[in-house]
């Protein structure tokens, strides 16, 4: 029997990470993706990915929300649907940013605040400050954008990565792009920056070592792992 489960996130950069990540936890279990976008309230089918690894065995739904308010709305749109689908739980993830630290405990309290309740759970994530801080904390992608930047020049030109934590970064987006403007690089979130930064991490360490350090990653991959599980 097939485990499905979907994701609803709120932008591009969510959409493309959220997919790799979905890839590189299957391993050799095989995995389809149905990636889908809002548009005007409605889904519209962008394109089905799989693993090639022999008989699917997970399937799941993304959904490229394309703003972080309408994440909640379209989980609550679809949840209906969903469950009579046989799907097992919805999971959302939405950045903190431009919101302040301060907003935070108010942001969690009032996350699944007007969310649907039934039968298959939703689990609702905050990516702190944003999803960029996550690449800020896998610091061996940087070497491979540009071998200059080894984990030694990241210290010796003020990313101090040992001591401190991307989460408490205000605007993580604009510090990724400070550190790859040292070396005549730019991160703005175009298609070609986030495909470039994305296929440089190394999935492995994110799983193993980034996780246990930002909690809010270590909440999203669970999340996750409990849909592979079928929970």
């Amino acid at each position: 029997m097939i485990k499905k489960f979907a994701v609803f996130v709120e932008g591009e950069t969510e959409l493309e990470f959220s997919t790799a990540l979905l890839i590189s936890l299957a391993g050799a279990v095989g995995i389809k993706l149905n990636i889908f976008e809002q548009f005007k309230g409605q889904l519209v089918f962008l394109n089905a990915i799989n693993n090639n690894v022999g008989q699917i065995s997970i399937e799941v739904l993304i959904v490229n929300c394309h703003n972080d308010e309408r994440v909640k709305t379209e989980i609550n749109n679809q949840y209906d649907g969903l469950v009579a689908q046989g799907y097992s739980s919805v999971i959302g993830l939405r950045d903190v940013y431009p919101k302040i630290h301060s907003d935070i405990p108010n942001l969690q309290q009032e996350l699944h605040t007007g969310i649907k309740s039934g039968i298959i759970p939703i689990r609702l994530h905050l990516a702190i400050m944003e999803i960029e801080a996550w690449f800020l904390e896998e610091i061996t992608h940087f070497e491979k954008i540009e071998p200059t930047m080894t984990s030694n020049w990241l210290l010796a030109n003020g990313f101090d990565y040992v001591n401190s934590c991307a989460e408490s970064i205000h605007h993580p987006a604009n510090e990724l792009d400070s550190i790859y403007a040292k070396v005549r690089k730019r991160y703005n979130k175009t298609s070609k920056h986030r495909k470039r930064t994305i296929n440089s991490l190394d999935f492995n360490i994110l799983l193993s070592i980034v996780r246990t350090k930002s909690t809010s990653l270590n909440d999203f991959i669970t999340s996750i792992e409990k849909g592979f599980a079928g929970m």
